[in-house]
């Protein structure tokens, strides 16, 4: 019972990491048109360059990887991942609009805030084995 809860916990927690780290994204990355790392860094040029949304770009390019990382990564792993994946994908196309509500007009203040929510909400994420 006690397994259950904490894969529950685990979970929730997943859900909550991938939701920051999504409104970080369109609050303070995209409309200053920067870049981060990995994934979504390379999702986030695409995007600038085709019109394509990050988050489905973020869930494409991630399939090749979880074809991979099937053969070489236990399967909780990959689960979780697929969880935070798939999550951080519809969260950035849910909260797309949301600059448009909060706009930060610094491009600085928005490197910062964008490094430390987006570190948080995947802190909290790969923390939870996500």
């Amino acid at each position: 019972m006690d397994n259950k809860r904490e894969e529950v916990l685990r979970l929730i927690y997943i859900l909550m990491g991938s939701l920051i780290t999504a409104i970080s994204i369109n609050i303070f990355t995209i409309p200053h048109k920067l870049v981060s790392g990995g994934v979504s860094g390379i999702a986030l040029i695409i995007q600038y360059l085709t019109g394509i949304p990050t988050g489905y770009m973020v869930f494409l390019i991630n399939i090749p990887i979880f074809i991979f990382g099937i053969k070489e990564v236990d399967k909780d792993f990959i689960i979780h991942s697929l969880i935070g994946t798939v999550a951080l994908s519809v969260f950035l196309v849910l909260t797309r609009n949301l600059s448009s509500y909060f706009y930060v007009k610094d491009i600085l203040l928005s490197c910062i805030y964008a490094g430390v929510f987006g570190g948080i909400g995947i802190g909290i994420v790969l923390r939870n084995r996500g």
